[in-house]
């Protein structure tokens, strides 16, 4: 699919603490390839780190640092993502919804009306 931009950030209640802010970056710092999200400095908020994505390799890191550090923690991660790429196949674009830990990545439908 090429490079992907996502836009957006997803709400973390109640926020990180220093520490858990910590473990996951230490984890990113492991294996950044497979950890893609940061948190925000404050703990409230988790975002992509820049660079090229792709939107069901994001989702499932997503859902891995969801079931792996913020629900034994017991955070609640909610909120969406729009994504779209320009890649040489053609646009893409959609939306990766969370909802009270759930992750589900929606591509949007675009219908072609065929010749005129």
């Amino acid at each position: 699919m090429g490079s992907v931009w996502f836009s957006g950030r997803l709400t973390v209640t109640p926020p990180l603490t220093a520490e858990q802010r910590d473990d996951v970056d230490h984890a990113h710092r492991q294996q950044p390839w497979e950890r893609p999200w940061e948190v925000s400095a404050d703990g409230t908020q988790i975002g992509l780190r820049g660079g090229w994505h792709f939107v069901t390799r994001q989702a499932s890191a997503l859902e891995r640092l969801i079931r792996d550090y913020l629900e034994p923690w017991g955070c609640v991660v909610s909120g969406q993502l729009r994504w779209g790429n320009g890649g040489e196949l053609g646009d893409e674009s959609g939306v990766v919804f969370v909802d009270r830990n759930r992750v589900e990545c929606v591509w949007d439908v675009r219908v072609n009306p065929g010749p005129s």
